[in-house]
């Protein structure tokens, strides 16, 4: 795999490190790692063609003024992340991630990304079963592996 793109997995890991790591905003973070890992792979372009398709599928949602200070001070600091992954992309060029991140930063504005997630994740880890990119996720993103060995390991005991 390209190391530019290795480079642009660890920029976009690094960023949420900013993020607050509380219940209401895990979902996003995980949301971009996976579509951190969904470029690592190459396959954000197969991943946003299927967003795509969904985006004007999903219901809109109110975006609520958030009155709490603490949970809002969180939600800024997950929106500035977002962003900043944007403005990152748009300097490589990348249109795909660019969209998808734009779509996972509405989603995340209303709290709610899991429409997003259900359908890159699979995306991901069909992907990540290749050889090729297996060895690389085990020595990049060796936690994505083991959540790929643990599911399949709990798919296989029903």
């Amino acid at each position: 795999m390209d190391e530019k793109r290795e480079a642009a997995f660890w920029w976009v890991i690094n960023a949420t490190e900013f993020m607050s790591e509380t219940k209401s905003e895990l979902g996003t973070m995980g949301a971009i790692g996976i579509l951190a890992a969904a470029y690592l792979l190459g396959i954000e372009k197969e991943c946003c063609k299927a967003l795509s398709t969904l985006a004007f599928e999903l219901p809109s949602r109110e975006v609520r003024r958030i009155k709490n200070r603490r949970l809002r001070e969180k939600r800024e600091k997950t929106i500035a992340t977002i962003l900043a992954c944007v403005f990152y992309f748009d300097e490589l060029g990348n249109e795909e991630m660019k969209a998808m991140l734009g779509l996972l930063g509405g989603l995340a504005g209303g709290g709610s990304v899991g429409e997003l997630t259900a359908v890159v994740t699979p995306m991901v880890v069909n992907a990540a079963r290749e050889p090729d990119a297996w060895r690389l996720l085990e020595r990049v993103f060796p936690g994505l592996c083991r959540l790929i060995e643990l599911d399949d390991a709990k798919s296989a005991c029903s």
